[in-house]
């Protein structure tokens, strides 16, 4: 009970510090494809939350991936969770570029006939969207398409995707 009393005294000190120096908090959602020496095409769909500072950004960042259909009952996936720094870069009045990299876990699932590997290795992502910044005062703040790669020892996955972000 202590440690939860704690974290939550330390993560509320940190979210009223945050309000000096926080500019935006976005939440972004992205779906598409990605490829990999292992995996060959796969859905994908990741999960962000970019907290901008004077186009500093700061963020979290979720991603899985898998086939579909497949014809065994437990295809090849993979999951990977990161801590992102970057920086935003604006184009035009519309227009931007958010540039990260971070460091993370990446873990790797290959189911086949004679054997399972589940694999947790350490992850290097490097992450670039072009974004369109629509009109305020909708829900939806940007769209957008992404590229990003996932590093590691293990696999490395590239991603394209699809992005909607929406500012909280």
């Amino acid at each position: 009970m202590k440690k939860t009393i704690t974290l939550f005294t330390l993560l509320f000190t940190l979210y009223l510090n945050a309000q000096s120096f926080i500019d935006e908090i976005t939440f972004t959602f992205g779906i598409g494809t990605s490829r990999s020496e292992k995996l060959d095409d796969s859905t994908t769909g990741n999960v962000n939350l970019l907290f901008n500072s004077n186009n500093h950004l700061f963020g979290l960042h979720y991603e899985s991936g898998s086939k579909l259909i497949t014809l065994s009952n437990n295809p090849d996936k993979y999951s990977v969770a990161n801590i992102l720094y970057g920086r935003n870069f604006q184009i035009k009045d519309n227009f931007s570029i958010e540039l990260l990299s971070g460091l993370g876990i990446f873990n790797y699932r290959s189911y086949d006939f004679t054997d399972g590997k589940d694999v947790n290795t350490l992850n290097v992502p490097v992450k670039g969207n072009l974004v369109f910044h629509l009109n305020d005062g909708n829900w939806i703040d940007k769209l957008g398409i992404g590229i990003s790669s996932s590093v590691n020892n293990q696999n490395i996955v590239t991603s394209f995707l699809f992005l909607v972000q929406f500012r909280l």
